[in-house]
C-alpha cells in the first residue's frame, strides 16, 4: 500500500497516494481539468496547456499532468485566473483546430469541440481561410522522404492517443516528428 499523504483542491482536503499526478487526483475527487495531451498510460508531454491549475507557494500556474503530488500541496482548479488562462489556451488551439466541424474528420465527436462548447462564449479571433489541397504542402528533398505538416501532425496525434506507441510497437512514428 502507498503512503498516504494529504492535498487540499478547492479547499477540500484529500488523503491520496504519494506521487500521485495531479491531474488523475483531480478528475477522480470530480474536479474536471480539461486536457488534450495527457493520457494516463503515455509518456507526459503538457503540449495543449489546458490542465493549469494555481498551486500555492508557486510562481505561476502550473500543468497539473507534470505535477506529482506532495504533502500539503494547495491547489485550486477553479478560480477567474486559471479560467482565463484556461480559455486563453483553447482560443490559442483554435487557430490550428477551427470549429468548422460539418468538414472535421471527428465529425462531431471532438474533445476540443465539447470543451469549447461548454464555456458557451468562446470567439476564435484568429481565423485564415484554409484550403483542402494547399499547393507546396509536399516539399521532396528526394524520392524517398516527404515533409508534409499534415502528415507530422497526424503522426504526432496517433503516437500521443496511443496508435503508434503500444509495448509491441514503443515508438513507430515517433522518429518521424
Amino acid at each position: 500500500m502507498s503512503e498516504q499523504i494529504k492535498v487540499t483542491i478547492n479547499e477540500q482536503e484529500f488523503d491520496v497516494d504519494a506521487g500521485a499526478r495531479l491531474i488523475d487526483v483531480c478528475r477522480d475527487k470530480g474536479f474536471g481539468i480539461p486536457s488534450f495531451c495527457y493520457y494516463q498510460d503515455l509518456e507526459v508531454q503538457a503540449s495543449c496547456q489546458m490542465c493549469l491549475v494555481r498551486i500555492d507557494k508557486m510562481p505561476k500556474l502550473q500543468t497539473s499532468c507534470t505535477i506529482k503530488c506532495t504533502d500539503g500541496m494547495v491547489v485550486t482548479t477553479e478560480s477567474e485566473e486559471v479560467e482565463k488562462a484556461q480559455r486563453a489556451m483553447g482560443e490559442f488551439l483554435l487557430t490550428n483546430h477551427p470549429l468548422d466541424c460539418p468538414v472535421c474528420d471527428r465529425g462531431g465527436e471532438c474533445e476540443l469541440q465539447e470543451v469549447i462548447f461548454d464555456w458557451g462564449d468562446v470567439e476564435e479571433r484568429f481565423t485564415r481561410k484554409r484550403t483542402a489541397n494547399p499547393k507546396n504542402i509536399f516539399r521532396r528533398s528526394s524520392p524517398t522522404t516527404r515533409s508534409d505538416a499534415s502528415f507530422a501532425n497526424a503522426a504526432r496525434e496517433s503516437v500521443t492517443s496511443g496508435w503508434a506507441r503500444t509495448p509491441s510497437r514503443p515508438a513507430i512514428a515517433a522518429s518521424i516528428l
